[in-house]
């Protein structure tokens, strides 16, 4: 991806791309070519925006920058600068831990004079206060940024420090090197940027940073071991050349969006878009964590436990066995709602790659009791038929609980109270339906596995009991669809909406039916359109093409709907979605250098939403893989 960018002052939280790794808490870029420097843009401070156009740059002070060359590639950012008097800085920049970027630079003079440098910046983009410092030992500068503050750090080497002289003022410094680079010489030097969330984690990382400016090239080293270790797994020999890097970026979209543990953040995890999101999300974790089990099989086990750090916190009935919407860094998780079940999915993805059976232990009973919570607060009728619903007396938080925020089919939904602190909608959903039967199959492999047959015979039944409901409650023979139906077998919500093909992904449908709702989904009036798959069918009065969840494809039902065919036999069909799919989408095959985005108009396959979004960049991995 093309990972250059300019913040402007005074413009803090404007998106520009930007690349993060191991978890940490501050992304950088790549500069433009009229910054004329030589280092990297940003820091970016996840939760906070920009904090510095290039906060470290090398500086020859005889002469400017006249021309430069920038790229990323897997694991690193690489800039080379050319000065007017013939000298060339290049720097190179990979993360050593959670908190701490590395950087490289060499000086090569070949200019007629001896060169000399200096490390120069500022911190003059972010609103918030901002102080600047020398650190005590004369190895760098220290930021202190915000009323919540960030503490971020530059060091260099103590064998080196003191060649450096460092002048600060009150949002810029200088640490100046005073031995010179002779003409036709050159000189190799290192840095590091520590951005960390405590006074606490600072002087827990002096450590990290001494171990890592006593052995740089030993990070660099294992940098390269660890993405080519994830690049030959993800790198299947199915993938074209262009799948391959189509691949490669949404590989790099979740790194970039992964967040290690800080706050009230236990494990790692990942945020949607480290942009406009800044929380774990309970339906987002569960796709992220399918996604990373193809090439990151413990972030993928840690994504799943971040969520289940805090099942049934507020310990209250409506809450037992729950999983919050969000968990997010300063606790304001949200409780009034959970999302899709589709942790248990999430969970077997990783344990088919890995075959752990002591994960699997560990996860099962969570799963198991999150799994019947749903029966226990969502299903207002007793049928086993459950609904979206909430913990609160609001009917906008049932909605959310369907992570179809605004979609049509909820137009006119009301609330039902079923007990203390449950409340469901007045509809029973064929998504969720479908979703626990999926759920209920898993549950009852794991069951097996561990050794549990009564439960994993018992779940079985259950699944055969909600089969029968699912094909015969939701699905209109007379228009061939799966629609969500009014309470206690009430009248169908009758919106073609994306979770009629849902019942497919989970094997929940007839051959007879899936074959009418295919003949639906290949209908250029409904959802074939020229990116295909909408939310909602094209020819619906209520269609919008922009409306969020009222019409624009998002990536994870277009997913659930092309595994949906190909478990049904439609492979040839499957593959033709698929490849017009992949095609027209904006920043998908098309271009490299745009991130896949939140949602698209499924009329022009423009980009809607946040960008760098994680859900997205998850299913495209899956459906590359086709898994």
């Amino acid at each position: 991806m093309d990972l250059r960018g300019m913040p402007r002052k005074g413009l803090s939280t404007e998106y520009l791309p930007l690349f993060s790794d191991l978890g940490a808490w501050h992304g950088l870029s790549l500069p433009t070519d009229s910054m004329k420097v030589a280092g990297f843009t940003g820091p970016w401070l996840h939760n906070k925006g920009w904090l510095s156009q290039s906060l470290v740059h090398i500086v020859d002070s005889s002469s400017s920058v006249d021309s430069s060359t920038a790229v990323s590639y897997p694991g690193f950012l690489k800039h080379s600068a050319h000065t007017s008097s013939g000298r060339n800085i290049e720097n190179l920049l990979c993360y050593g831990s959670d908190r701490t970027s590395l950087v490289k630079f060499n000086i090569t003079n070949l200019g007629q004079s001896d060169c000399y440098f200096s490390l120069e910046g500022d911190a003059s983009i972010m609103l918030e206060s901002v102080t600047i410092s020398t650190i005590s030992d004369g190895s760098g500068i220290r930021v202190v940024a915000g009323s919540l503050p960030y503490y971020i750090e530059v060091h260099v080497p103590k064998s080196e420090s003191s060649n450096y002289q460092a002048i600060v003022s009150s949002d810029t410094y200088t640490m100046k090197y005073s031995v010179p680079v002779a003409a036709g010489n050159d000189f190799t030097g290192y840095y590091t940027v520590s951005v960390c969330l405590s006074q606490t984690e600072c002087d827990n990382e002096q450590a990290v940073i001494s171990e890592m400016l006593a052995d740089p090239e030993a990070i660099f080293s294992s940098t390269e071991e660890r993405w080519t270790a994830y690049l030959n797994t993800l790198l299947i020999p199915e993938l074209t050349e262009s799948e391959q890097w189509l691949a490669v970026k949404c590989m790099e979209i979740l790194m970039t969006n992964w967040r290690s543990p800080a706050g009230h953040l236990l494990h790692n995890g990942l945020y949607p878009s480290f942009y406009s999101y800044q929380a774990l999300w309970a339906w987002d974790s569960w796709k992220h964590a399918a996604a990373l089990s193809l090439f990151n099989i413990e972030l993928a086990k840690e994504q799943i436990y971040a969520m289940f750090d805090y099942q049934s916190y507020p310990n209250e009935a409506g809450f037992m066995g729950m999983i919050s919407d969000t968990v997010t860094f300063d606790n304001s998780d949200n409780w009034e709602n959970s999302k899709p079940p589709l942790a248990a999915w999430a969970t077997w993805s990783i344990y088919e790659k890995e075959g752990n059976l002591d994960y699997l232990s560990d996860m099962f009973p969570r799963l198991l009791e999150y799994h019947n919570w749903w029966y226990e607060n969502r299903d207002h009728d007793g049928d086993l038929v459950c609904e979206y619903g909430a913990t609160v007396e609001l009917v906008q938080p049932a909605k959310w609980e369907s992570g179809m925020d605004n979609a049509v089919r909820f137009d006119n939904s009301g609330l039902e109270s079923n007990s203390e602190n449950a409340f469901s909608l007045t509809q029973e959903s064929v998504d969720l339906n479908s979703y626990l039967y999926a759920e209920k199959l898993v549950l009852a492999d794991m069951a097996s596995l561990l050794g549990q047959n009564d439960t994993s015979q018992e779940l079985k039944e259950e699944a055969d009991r909600l089969l029968q409901q699912i094909q015969s409650v939701f699905y209109d023979s007379a228009t061939g669809w799966f629609y969500d139906r009014e309470t206690s077998g009430g009248d169908f919500i009758l919106n073609k909406g994306a979770e009629g093909w849902i019942p497919l992904w989970a094997n929940a449908a007839t051959e007879l039916q899936a074959a009418a709702v295919v003949t639906n989904m290949l209908d250029t009036n409904q959802f074939y359109t020229y990116f295909p798959l909408p939310t909602l069918a094209a020819n619906d009065p209520n269609f919008d093409s922009k409306g969020y969840w009222r019409g624009p494809v998002w990536i994870d039902q277009s997913y659930f709907g092309i595994k949906g065919m190909r478990n049904y036999g439609y492979t040839q069909e499957a593959d033709e979605i698929q490849t017009q799919f992949l095609t027209n989408g904006k920043g998908l095959l098309g271009n490299r250098d745009i991130p896949t985005y939140e949602y698209y108009n499924p009329l022009t396959g423009e980009t809607l939403g946040a960008p760098f979004f994680g859900w997205s960049a998850s299913h495209v991995l899956l459906l590359l893989h086709k898994v």
